[in-house]
Formats: C-alpha cells, sequence, structure tokens
C-alpha cells in the first residue's frame, strides 16, 4: 500500500526530491509493495482494493478544495462557477469510479487472493487522516495565493490512468505481468503528483 499526503511541504523541505523524506517515503511505500506481490502474489485483491479507495478519497477530498474556491477574492470565476466546476467534477470523477468499481467487482474472481479487511481498514485510516491535514493545508495556501482553480481540477485525474489501464489489460484474464505493470504505473503516478507539489525553498 502506498500512502502519501500530496506533498505536505515543511520549512525544513529540501528542493531536491532525493533529500525530502516525503519522496523516499513514496519510493519505499511502492517499493515495499512490488517486493511483496512480487513474493506472494494474494496481495494482489488487498493491492488493487486500497488503491481504489485512496483514489476515491483523493477525489472526495479534492471535491471540497474546488468548493471552497468560491470564497477566494479576486477569482476570474465567479461563485456560481466554482460551484459549477465542484459539484461537475464530483459526478464526472465520481462516475469514472462507480464505473471502475463495477468492472473490478468482475473482475476480482480473476484476481489471486482475497481482500485483507484489517489491512485495507489501517490504509484509510491513514490516508484519511493525512489527506484531511493536507487539504486544509492547501484550501488555506490557494487563499493565500490566489490559485486558480481551472489548474487544479485535472490533478487527481492522473490516479484513474493505472486503474483504466489495468482494467483494459485484466478483464479477459489475469496475469501477474499485467499487475506488475499496473504497481509501475501507480508508482508513476504517485510520483508525477509528488512533483506536481514539489515543495520549494522560500
Amino acid at each position: 500500500m502506498a500512502v502519501y499526503n500530496l506533498n505536505s511541504p515543511t520549512k525544513n523541505s529540501s528542493s531536491k526530491p532525493l533529500k525530502d523524506p516525503q519522496f523516499l517515503l513514496i519510493l519505499f511505500l511502492n517499493g515495499l509493495m512490488i517486493v511483496l506481490y512480487e513474493t506472494n502474489i494474494n496481495q494482489a485483491s488487498t493491492v488493487i482494493f486500497t488503491y481504489y479507495l485512496q483514489s476515491l478519497l483523493v477525489g472526495v477530498f479534492h471535491f471540497f478544495r474546488l468548493l471552497s474556491h468560491r470564497n477566494i477574492p479576486n477569482q476570474p470565476s465567479s461563485k456560481k462557477g466554482a460551484l459549477f466546476s465542484s459539484f461537475f467534477f464530483l459526478f464526472h470523477y465520481g462516475g469514472f469510479h462507480l464505473a471502475y468499481a463495477f468492472f473490478l467487482l468482475m473482475l476480482m474472481g480473476k484476481i489471486p487472493g482475497y481482500v485483507d479487511f484489517i489491512w485495507v481498514g489501517f490504509s484509510l485510516i491513514s490516508i484519511l487522516t493525512s489527506s484531511l491535514l493536507e487539504t486544509r493545508r492547501l484550501i488555506k495556501k490557494d487563499k493565500e495565493k490566489q490559485t486558480v482553480s481551472g489548474f487544479i481540477f485535472f490533478i487527481p485525474y492522473v490516479r484513474i490512468i493505472p486503474i483504466h489501464l489495468f482494467i483494459m489489460l485484466s478483464f479477459t484474464y489475469f496475469e501477474p505481468t499485467k499487475f506488475l505493470y499496473f504497481l509501475l504505473m501507480k508508482t508513476g503516478a504517485d510520483i508525477i503528483t509528488y512533483f506536481i507539489f514539489r515543495p520549494t525553498k522560500k
């Protein structure tokens, strides 16, 4: 399981990724997940289920971030525009995940192993806590810098790419190699998201 909180920068964060503990944590957790899967193929169902829920929660918290833009002064969009974009994102992003849930349930019989709900539960607690803290920080930052909502609208969609390709590759039958590709794509999505919110020195 890879848990990260969309790069919450700290005052002591280095601008060099390899010196940033959070970037190293992303690499470590994703690497650990790949090693666990390679040594025990039955981890596949738990990994895909956890990643799906993590992606879903990212969308929920992103909705509240977009919604907060109706209170940002001097935005090019009106309050009605901010409300429209927020709920459009909610239904659009949620629609993708509703479809993915349907397809993943159909695939569960083909994916080895079973879902370890204890592991998933602990993962979700970590994801919820980090996402809540990070969303509060980002909302405050958006208000201070008057971030344009059009830019941040598309950020969570990077997380859809690995699941989308995984379903396309695995819908006919499951192969260990295909799931390894999924893990590599997921690692790439985490790294891309990190660089979008990469800490910078002030």
